[in-house]
């Protein structure tokens, strides 16, 4: 992060597709979102603390305009949010 400049932990969103991407995401305090590609099931990159689930890339591409990408969520906001693989 410290590459990409003056980014508030609450500007940035991790993709993984593993759930060590979301553990390692949640212990330096990011907020993570998973995709289906990596092989693992919704169930278990949600039990890591992913809030939003997608099929891969190209569905998270697909369905940005709706994702939690284009703006900054607050906590309250990233903790209440649920998008669910169509």
């Amino acid at each position: 992060m410290s590459k990409l400049g003056a980014l508030q932990k609450t500007e940035v969103v991790v993709v993984g597709d593993t759930p060590y991407d979301a553990e390692a995401a949640g212990m330096v305090g990011l907020s993570s979102i998973g995709s289906l590609c990596g092989g693992f099931a919704e169930s278990e990159l949600r039990e890591v603390g992913c809030f939003a689930i997608y099929d891969g890339a190209a569905d998270l591409l697909a369905r940005y305009d709706e994702s939690a990408l284009p703006r900054t969520l607050t906590a309250t906001e990233r903790s209440s949010l649920r998008l669910e693989v169509p």
